[in-house]
């Protein structure tokens, strides 16, 4: 073999030795890209699993919370009820047993008119209904109470000073027994309830009357 021939075989080898390197490392580029892409997929999708577990937890969480506090605001509610209700049932059995036990000791006291009538001079009198007082205030405001419960009847004063309403002398008293507008006689004419004064829970019978003495 000539010299020549045997280089040309020498260079025809290391080409083929140089492709086959580039051929392989080719290969292998295309390989770890195919990787590379294979566990960036792996990567998002286990990123989106977790994200998804993460708003799942946060959306229980809420949805948690806001039942604690709705079943707290229903509590609180339903406890706001009962007590008020007992309240309620509370003041309305003390108002009950405080008027049975005014119309009791209503019922055991009596007066007896000895005829005449109440006079300032004199400051009480036992008259038809029972004992009787008498008072002068500004009655604007009794006035105006009664107004707003129909009565529309003037308010004016008699002669002798006692304070009428329409044709009835205005007294005072326990609004239990003798709620107000409540129609009764008087030493000094038939009078209306239209007020009430703590004289009341000491003598549930007695009466007290509007004049400008």
């Amino acid at each position: 073999m000539s010299k020549v021939n045997a280089e040309n075989i020498k260079e025809t080898k290391q080409e083929l030795i140089t492709i086959d390197v580039a051929s392989q490392a080719a290969s292998t580029k295309d390989s770890l890209q195919v990787a590379h892409e294979e566990t960036a997929n792996v990567v998002k999708e286990t990123a989106a699993k977790i994200q998804a577990e993460i708003d799942a937890q946060k959306a229980a969480e809420e949805a948690a919370r806001k039942a604690a506090e709705e079943k707290a605001r229903a509590e609180a509610e339903a406890k706001a009820k009962a007590e008020a209700e007992a309240k309620a049932k509370a003041e309305a059995e003390a108002k009950a047993k405080a008027a049975s036990q005014a119309k009791a000791q209503a019922q055991t006291t009596h007066y007896v008119s000895r005829g005449g009538r109440l006079t300032r001079s004199a400051g009480v009198f036992n008259g038809p209904s029972g004992k009787e007082s008498f008072y002068n205030m500004n009655m604007n405001n009794v006035v105006s109470a009664m107004r707003a419960r129909g009565n529309n009847a003037r308010y004016w004063v008699r002669e002798d000073g006692v304070k009428m309403l329409g044709d009835y002398v205005m007294v005072a008293a326990n609004l239990s027994i003798r709620p107000k507008g409540t129609i009764l006689p008087t030493s000094l004419g038939m009078g209306i309830v239209v007020d009430t004064g703590s004289f009341a829970l000491r003598n549930p019978t007695q009466l007290d009357i509007a004049t400008a003495w």
